[in-house]
């Protein structure tokens, strides 16, 4: 189909409402990955997993929630540590007890060495000229503190580090507004990843001479820090008697969807029910079921191939419910690779 008439599709048939925001934020040698504005169950109570393989990270939504009949939007994040420099790929999948869902990608690269974590004392008393720096090593990261000598007291610091070959450079600079006072300061940063090897330290134009320091090794695998789940916002309340009185096709979950979707419908008595896929030229592409069924609701899963077994072309298709050939329902369902 050509690119420009597909969207045009989903516009005439309403269908193009993914909302999915997947992006990351970068911060010295943390990552946290972002994905706003899911819609899901809004009884989901998300457990982020994280795995890296090469450079692909995998995060997986795993659903621990009840399921509830109604959806809303989330937002979630998962921040880790630990990473070499590189170019990366995150895919992120989300699943619970019945069915996987895949929700994109996107793509980032880490390639600074990053100070992390600055933390500052805040102006101290003035006290003699004593300053002097401590260097500490863990893993990949190395550790600076910095007893300072008299500085602007509306100090703010900015950390900048980087290799030249075995010499490594760190500058910080006072972006702060300058005022009409000096005193010393207890300053802390942490620069990650470093390469294992063994360096000279190049800060502050020699004052505390050329210190040396050697790097074993990185972490002992990736570290996620912490994830983040946001209230449920924008919630839709799904119709559902208790005991189903008509011939109902709810609507098919998650729609747009890659790759399977969930289907329901209602039966209020026992009835010969056959429910099949179709494309838009009306052509049989695959027939999910054809049997006689008890009353009550039922969940079919369509995980986007023919009745060969093979995947089907993205597009838009057609679900349709034949009820003992006397109700028939349909709906829109709309396949994104």
């Amino acid at each position: 189909m050509n690119k420009k008439l597909f969207f045009v599709v989903l516009l005439l048939t309403g269908l193009w409402s993914q909302t999915d925001n997947i992006y990351t934020t970068i911060s010295g040698d943390t990552v946290t990955i972002h994905h706003d504005q899911t819609r899901r169950n809004c009884c989901s109570l998300f457990d982020l997993q994280v795995t890296v393989d090469d450079s692909i990270i995998t995060v997986t939504e795993v659903d621990t929630g009840e399921y509830c009949y109604c959806e809303c939007s989330f937002d979630l994040s998962v921040a880790v540590t630990g990473l070499a420099a590189g170019n990366y790929t995150v895919e992120v999948f989300g699943t619970d007890s019945i069915y996987q869902t895949y929700w994109g990608s996107t793509d980032f690269t880490l390639t600074d060495i990053g100070a992390v974590n600055p933390q500052s004392s805040g102006c101290l008393t003035a006290r003699e000229d004593t300053a002097f720096i401590e260097l500490t090593v863990n893993g990949d990261t190395l550790n600076l503190f910095w007893d300072t000598p008299l500085l602007n007291c509306c100090l703010e610091t900015d950390w900048c580090g980087w290799l030249n070959g075995d010499v490594f450079h760190v500058t910080m600079t006072d972006t702060g507004a300058p005022c009409d006072c000096e005193c010393p300061f207890e300053l802390t940063v942490d620069f990650a990843p470093l390469p294992p090897g063994t360096y000279t330290l190049d800060f502050w134009d020699g004052a505390y001479g050329y210190p040396q320091f050697t790097v074993g090794g990185s972490r002992d695998g990736l570290i996620v820090l912490n994830s983040y789940q946001s209230d449920c916002y924008g919630m839709q309340v799904e119709t559902r008697p208790p005991n189903p009185t008509e011939y109902t096709l709810l609507q098919p979950y998650p729609n747009p969807f890659n790759p399977q979707t969930t289907i329901r419908y209602c039966l209020p008595e026992a009835a010969p029910v056959e429910l099949a896929i179709y494309d838009l030229q009306g052509r049989l592409v695959r027939m999910l079921v054809a049997e006689p069924q008890q009353a009550g609701l039922k969940t079919v899963i369509w995980r986007g191939r023919d009745m060969q077994g093979y995947e089907v072309a993205s597009g838009v298709y057609l679900c349709r419910v034949n009820f003992g050939n006397r109700y028939l329902r349909s709906a829109k369902l709309l396949l994104i690779k």
